[in-house]
């Protein structure tokens, strides 16, 4: 699993962001996202530098993805486990289950709203999503 780093592009609601980073970066409809603000540096016992004590703003799931960017909204996960037959009956006896994600309509994300900027046909401490914030996404 690799991490990838990009930025908040332009928020288009206060339920749908766009970010830098699309198939072309290996991202999926249905990938977390995670953005953040660059905490302290963290440093091991030798004075090396290992990382950031990142603040997170909103985790958010990828609903849309173009080669060069996607579109994120904050949505409320509910998971139910159903029952897949594979072929042969025996295989359907055999109690493979398998977890499957349900998403329900988007939710609304803290953004500043002087910062949404919504296309022509979009209708849809400061811990604000805005443009150019850091966002994580963990992809296989």
């Amino acid at each position: 699993m690799k991490q990838i780093e990009c930025h908040v592009i332009q928020i288009l609601s206060e339920r749908a962001i766009l970010i830098d980073a699309g198939k072309k970066d290996g991202v999926d409809r249905g990938d977390v996202v995670t953005i953040v603000e660059r905490g302290d540096a963290i440093m091991d016992s030798t004075g090396k530098m290992i990382g950031h004590y990142d603040f997170v703003k909103a985790q958010l799931t990828i609903t849309r993805v173009e080669f060069s960017f996607s579109e994120v909204q904050s949505l409320k996960r509910r998971s139910s486990a159903y029952f897949i037959a594979v072929g042969q009956l025996s295989q359907a006896m055999s109690n493979n289950f398998h977890s499957r994600i349900d998403y329900s309509d988007p939710e609304p994300i803290n953004v500043d709203s002087s910062d949404i900027h919504p296309l022509r046909h979009d209708v849809l401490s400061d811990r604000k999503v805005r443009v150019g914030d850091l966002v994580k996404i963990d992809v296989d």
